[in-house]
């Protein structure tokens, strides 16, 4: 499977598992909040770690451990996890499954706005227009006066379920930022959040085994199981997959699953105003894919000046085969390109240039017009298809860590006899 199919078919599936989990949270708001977070997160933690043991990646926890930047990114995440799964099982007791789909995926709008702050990626007009779009129908509901305005009651459990949604837009940042291995931070997240939820349990009486029906099991494993393992897994294959924004933007479309899925599954009515987020997240959704071809990395501002047209294709390599790669996107490695229109003769002095930088053990540079073929077929296909170059030009790819990168770029960036390349297209 081509990379850019797999990664739209992951997003597909997690966007309908999505869909489906504010369901499974009415479905379980008979028993204590805190006792349903209590065994969600608990299901989840043997869930996955039965995941690791399978694939063979608890090796991996011992390298976190040394690690504290990896270490401390997925304790947040954790955290993250557990506030989540308070919120949901406490709100939904007040607040139907569709109001809560809409506040709570508000946080693709977080997360496009932190993008630069966090992920280092640019953020074109195109985006600023398709997120402002589908905000305006959230804000119209959620802020407005009209008739199908939610009610001032439910406001409280609103500000709780977009507390988790701004949480939730730091986590997904750090996901994409810093990259572990999923099998095995799955498992740390859901450890973490069952150490963090314990001691509510414990204040609050919960930490008991209640008699438990038939309902608040199906809500117990179904979320601990999709929730804590499925849909996080799949996810952060498509966020880094994907570009952020696309991302974003694709799962504003959960409320309208949601809503469809409520009313023919709990037959609870589709409100007028839930019409109105989806309509404008779909022509947010519409806008940003139609939007001209742009980078979206973002330089430091130091070395910005003397660079070239900079993509952001870590996606690509999300699944390498290729141990150097892997090695390098350790942590907070990512992988950049760009691109050059040369003659032969300015072609040959290019990959000399790139011959002769000093070997390092946390950098790899290679191009497409390289021997060791770091990059198949399928992934040149995929970086083809982000960067738009033309099959006869320079792709200079470097990965690790992104200061670094950006020195060793603007170095081959230098010209040595003149200005003589033509870059990549300038962001619109």
């Amino acid at each position: 499977m081509k990379i850019k199919t797999f990664g739209y078919s992951v997003l597909a599936l997690s966007l309908l598992i999505a869909g489906l989990l504010p369901l499974f949270y009415i479905v379980g708001n008979g028993i204590n909040p805190i006792t349903l977070a209590l065994y969600i997160s608990l299901v989840g933690t043997i869930g996955s770690l039965i995941l690791m043991l399978a694939k063979g990646t608890h090796v991996e926890l011992a390298k976190y451990v040394k690690n504290r930047v990896q270490l401390g990114s997925l304790v947040f995440v954790g955290l993250v996890f557990a506030l989540i799964t308070l919120v949901f099982s406490y709100t939904t007791h007040y607040i139907s499954a569709s109001l809560l789909a809409v506040v709570y995926r508000s946080w693709p709008l977080f997360l496009i706005l932190i993008a630069p702050l966090m992920l280092r990626e640019r953020i074109t007009k195109w985006d600023a227009i398709a997120v402002t779009v589908g905000f305006a129908g959230m804000a119209i509901v959620l802020l407005g006066s009209v008739q199908f305005s939610v009610p001032q009651s439910t406001i409280p459990y609103v500000l709780l379920v977009l507390l988790a949604a701004v949480a939730d837009a730091f986590a997904s940042a750090i996901q994409k930022r810093y990259h572990c291995e999923l099998t095995s931070s799955l498992f740390v997240y859901n450890l973490v959040a069952l150490i963090a939820i314990v001691p509510f349990a414990l204040y609050f009486g919960a930490f008991t085994l209640p008699s438990l029906s038939s309902s608040a099991l199906i809500a117990i494993f179904g979320l601990g199981i999709m929730q804590n393992i499925a849909m996080t897994y799949l996810f952060t294959l498509a966020l880094r997959s994907t570009k952020t924004s696309l991302a974003g933007n694709s799962y504003m479309i959960v409320p309208f699953i949601t809503m469809v899925l409520d009313a023919l599954i709990l037959h609870e009515a589709i409100e007028l105003g839930y019409v109105v987020i989806a309509v404008s997240v779909v022509a947010g959704v519409a806008i940003q894919r139609l939007s001209p071809r742009a980078t979206g990395y973002l330089p430091s501002g130091k070395s910005a000046k003397s660079l070239p047209v900079i993509y952001d294709i870590t996606g690509v390599f999300i699944n390498t085969e290729n141990a150097l790669i892997r090695k390098v996107m350790q942590g907070n490695g990512r992988v950049l390109a760009f691109y050059k229109h040369l003659t032969p003769e300015e072609l040959e002095q290019h990959l000399g240039a790139i011959r002769s930088l000093p070997a390092s053990d946390g950098l790899l540079i290679f191009t497409n017009k390289s021997e060791s073929h770091h990059a198949n077929a399928d992934e040149l296909d995929f970086i083809k298809d982000i960067l738009g170059y033309n099959k006869d030009d320079l792709v200079v790819i470097g990965a690790g860590n992104p200061a670094e990168l950006e020195s060793a770029f603007a170095d081959l960036n230098a010209p040595r006899s003149g200005a003589y390349y033509k870059p990549g297209p300038e962001v619109s």
